[in-house]
């Protein structure tokens, strides 16, 4: 009996090691729609598709329904990768830089060493800028240029980066611009968990110093 369940625990003790050991791979794709997947030994455990949101009811079903009962408000999806594909619809480059400055911020702060166990494998990004007229394109592309590729060199700086492939293009012919990207990073989630701890305990550390300083001034003061 006991036996049985000895080796029930060590093979579940095997198994949360090899899933803490195995790299996890994700890759984003944008190109009018948003695509996210997350695959463990080639096996997709996580999707993420913006073009997979359900169309609305016609309108005689909602007719329909709305005499039998009280109309009631369909709730909006919401959520990181809901909110990403929708910006970097409408905004293009701007929701790009935006992110990318979060992402920056992020890994020369608190969660450096967390993201320094992130490895991006390869990023593939290309913006297409348009304007009104093509001086105002030409502004706007020398301008995201500007704050885009230093934001980018910081991020490489903070994150490991194998390959990159930007480009940011003026499109004088179009109205409104685009994005066209391909992100494939990996991670080994027992180095994301140590990273973690560390900086747990660190901040920790560093509260419990800034109390005792808070607490020694207050009793010179006295």
């Amino acid at each position: 009996m006991w036996g049985i369940i000895g080796y029930s625990l060590l093979g579940l003790l095997g198994l949360l090691i090899l899933l803490l050991i195995l790299p996890v791979f994700v890759r984003v794709r944008y190109q009018d729609e948003l695509t996210v997947c997350v695959r463990v030994l080639g096996i997709p455990v996580y999707r993420y598709s913006s073009s997979e949101e359900k169309p609305d009811k016609p309108e005689k079903l909602k007719k329909k329904k709305k005499a039998k009962d009280k109309p009631k408000k369909e709730k909006e999806k919401h959520g990181f990768f809901a909110d990403l594909a929708k910006d970097l619809k409408n905004e293009g480059a701007a929701a790009v830089i935006r992110t990318v400055k979060a992402v920056v911020k992020l890994a020369t702060g608190a969660l450096k060493r967390v993201l320094k166990a992130v490895t991006v494998d390869r990023l593939q990004l290309q913006l297409f800028i348009a304007s009104e007229d093509a001086a105002a394109t030409a502004i706007n592309t020398g301008r995201v240029c500007a704050v885009l590729y230093p934001a980018l060199s910081a991020l490489q700086c903070g994150m490991r980066m194998r390959h990159r492939a930007v480009m940011v293009t003026p499109d004088y012919l179009a109205e409104k611009g685009r994005v066209i990207a391909d992100v494939r990073l990996h991670v080994i989630p027992i180095r994301a968990l140590w990273a973690a701890l560390w900086t747990v305990l660190k901040l920790g550390t560093v509260m419990d110093t800034m109390t005792k300083k808070t607490k020694e001034e207050h009793e010179d003061g006295k």
